[in-house]
């Protein structure tokens, strides 16, 4: 699979600098030097043609002085004139004609992004709880031993194993609903939540990091069936194809496509209401708007207090400091890709 991109120097190396240190000219102090490079050209050059055509050079101590004085405007105009001209429209072009409101339209859409991503992970921990609830084959925690006696030659004991043959089959039916169904703007959201899972940087998801990653919906809960170690070595089991058991970008990209977009719509609203529950500790049927941040950050999804405050406004059309169940369901459904 693909490897993820990363930065080659410090974060820090990137952000503006602080004001005062080494800041470049203002665009009016650019268009007030190109007036006067210009202004001091048309009086030199005119002064130029002028000597040459009153007083014919004979000296060449003349001549030279001339030349000489020609020389700077090649100069101006192949070198300097350009990076004056070039600094002068970029700088116009962010500060003069910037369109504010596209902006902030542009930022909204990276925050409904990341509260997608907050969706889909609760949706993978919750795809395979429900999994485990009907047993299916890739759930069953022996299905490995299973298959290692089926190639032995030893019975079965009358349970499925899951083969990779299987994992081959769902890791092709992830790749066509990513292909086929996904939104390439979702497809690029997918492939940043495997870049923010993979703590290391090398295009593979341990599971060690899986389960600290899904560790937050899986603790308590009505899904909490058995441990976020053993929810994780399931969903690996699911999408191994190659017996590494790690995820890479194609089993995550598989993965991501079976829970969230082959899913029936009233799952989606229980797993919803469910998740709720698990936030809702002391049993008021509302939570805070911190809580939910606690909970999306949990996740490794960087969404501040003010990002939820404003996506709860936007959807509601009020300040929204505490949710209900059937708020908070209302809120999230848009951003559940199953139902898109």
């Amino acid at each position: 699979g693909k490897r993820r991109p990363f930065l080659g120097r410090p974060l820090g190396y990137y952000k503006r600098q602080q004001p005062g240190a080494g800041r470049f000219p203002s665009s009016e102090s650019y268009l007030q030097i190109l007036r006067l490079l210009g202004f001091i050209q048309a009086v030199c050059i005119t002064s130029l043609l002028v000597v040459f055509l009153t007083h014919p050079l004979k000296d060449p101590f003349e001549i030279l002085l001339y030349v000489l004085a020609w020389v700077p405007w090649p100069i101006l105009l192949v070198w300097l004139a350009p990076v004056l001209i070039r600094r002068l429209t970029i700088r116009n072009s962010i500060e003069g004609e910037k369109d504010v409101n596209l902006i902030q339209k542009c930022i909204q859409k990276a925050k409904e992004g990341l509260l997608r991503d907050f969706v889909r992970v609760m949706q993978i921990a919750t795809f395979e709880r429900r999994a485990v609830q009907r047993q299916e084959a890739w759930t069953l925690p022996d299905s490995g031993a299973v298959a290692a006696a089926a190639a032995a030659g030893g019975g079965s004991g009358g349970r499925s194993a899951w083969t990779r043959a299987q994992a081959e089959a769902v890791i092709a039916r992830g790749e066509q609903l990513f292909q086929e169904e996904l939104p390439n703007f979702e497809q690029w959201e997918v492939w940043q939540m495997f870049g923010a899972a993979d703590a290391d940087n090398d295009g593979r998801i341990s599971i060690d990091d899986l389960s600290e990653m899904l560790c937050m919906a899986l603790s308590e809960g009505p899904f909490s069936c058995n441990s976020a170690d053993e929810s994780a070595a399931n969903i690996l089991r699911l999408v191994d194809f190659d017996g590494e058991s790690v995820l890479t970008w194609p089993k995550f990209k598989a993965l991501t496509m079976l829970a969230t977009l082959d899913r029936p719509e009233h799952e989606i609203f229980e797993d919803l209401g469910n998740y709720f529950d698990t936030l809702d500790v002391d049993g008021r049927h509302q939570v805070t708007c911190c809580k939910i941040v606690e909970a999306v950050q949990e996740f490794r999804i960087g969404l501040s207090t003010e990002d939820v405050a404003n996506l709860l406004y936007i959807r509601f059309g009020q300040a929204k400091p505490v949710v209900t169940r059937d708020e908070f369901i209302k809120w999230l459904t848009p951003y559940c890709v199953s139902l898109n």
